[in-house]
């Protein structure tokens, strides 16, 4: 199997010494032996070239020069390529050590242009989420593929351009919404290929990303011959990842949102779960203070949860209460369960309403209403 695919690896960095080390073992450890691995870097000034010469001997080739922003960097390293298949993984990301075998035998067995597989986030607060991708059909309207598991064949770039440097941050989804409107076959590992760190997104970067993402969606829409209306598909996908990206990225949107949602108020989460731990983690980490996980479970009331004590809805004391609901919306037993204690005024969230908040606040300040 190995002689039958050469396999380039390509590595962007600029000042990366903190994540590069990992990022490069990832590659170096990998099943699969028959790689070529590039680094690209643009003249870094911190401990980033160090670390790569510590590692000369097993790169295949590098450089390091100035560039026009990562995608000039991307296209460089595909220009200095010779693999048959080509993937790119940044250097704070990192593979799973059989991630190339796994893309080389899905690339064998289908002869398709594009391989994709699923990927682990990591957010700034320590959660872990193994995200599957979405349906190849919505590419149209959504980035459909994660970028850091993709493999493309080198006949395809030859045949089909590189990444448009006119696009600063989502230029990876126009060149795959443009290979796959072109016709180029698209295939999917069902494995985590690539670990991911979300966060550190300012709020000029997260509003070009999504700006950036609605025109290209736009851009191809007269391409679509599907019986939906694509461009109210396009936006209503504009809108959601305005919410879900801030929850990712810019925190003062997020805190802002968590500011006027909380006030003063004594908080619970009614939910002794992984999304109120994420909520009571978000919280936390912008100063407010939980006071206690609501659940009807009694084991959980008995053990705690996550070091925090577990109630009842009957043992909230009476005041201002503030309740986030660990579910996408409300249901109506929880509602009646905390209807009946004896609370002088109760405002509840949800994930729903928090994403839209979000929403709302994010496009006040973009067209500053």
């Amino acid at each position: 199997m190995e002689n039958e695919f050469l396999v380039s690896i390509i590595t962007v960095t600029y000042n990366a010494e903190e994540t590069l080390e990992r990022t490069i073992k990832s590659v170096l450890n990998q099943t699969y032996k028959n790689i070529e691995y590039i680094i690209v870097d643009g003249v870094s000034t911190d401990g980033t070239i160090d670390i790569i010469k510590k590692y000369d001997n097993k790169i295949s080739k590098w450089i390091s020069e100035p560039d026009v922003g990562l995608y000039d960097a991307m296209n460089k390293g595909i220009s200095m390529a010779s693999g048959e298949l080509i993937g790119i993984i940044n250097a704070d990301d990192f593979y799973e050590l059989d991630a190339v075998e796994k893309i080389v035998k899905c690339a064998m067995e289908t002869g398709a242009g594009v391989i994709s597989g699923n990927q682990r986030h990591f957010d700034s607060l320590g959660h872990t989420i193994d995200g599957m991708g979405t349906p190849i059909e919505r590419m149209w309207y959504d980035m459909a593929v994660y970028h850091p598991t993709v493999f493309v064949r080198k006949s395809v770039y030859n045949e089909y351009g590189t990444f448009d440097l006119k696009y600063r941050i989502d230029a990876d989804y126009e060149l795959m919404l443009r290979l796959y409107v072109n016709g180029v076959s698209f295939e999917k590992v069902d494995s985590i290929i690539s670990n991911f760190y979300l966060g550190g997104t300012s709020v000029e970067n997260f509003s070009l990303m999504i700006d950036e993402s609605r025109s290209i969606s736009i851009k191809y829409a007269d391409y679509y011959r599907g019986n939906e209306n694509i461009l109210s598909l396009i936006e209503e996908r504009y809108l959601f990842q305005i919410a879900i990206t801030a929850l990712q990225g810019p925190a003062d949107i997020v805190g802002d949102v968590l500011r006027m949602w909380a006030g003063n108020n004594d908080i619970y989460i009614w939910g002794a779960c992984k999304r109120g731990k994420e909520f009571m983690d978000y919280l936390l980490h912008f100063g407010f203070k939980v006071n206690a996980f609501v659940d009807k479970d009694a084991k959980k009331r008995a053990d705690g949860y996550e070091g925090m004590k577990v109630i009842d809805p009957s043992e909230i004391s009476e005041g201002n209460i503030k309740v986030y609901v660990a579910m996408k919306n409300i249901p109506d037993y929880v509602r009646e369960e905390m209807g009946q204690s004896r609370f002088c005024e109760c405002k509840y969230i949800s994930w729903e309403t928090l994403q839209q908040q979000i929403r709302i606040v994010y496009l006040q300040r973009k067209y500053a209403i």
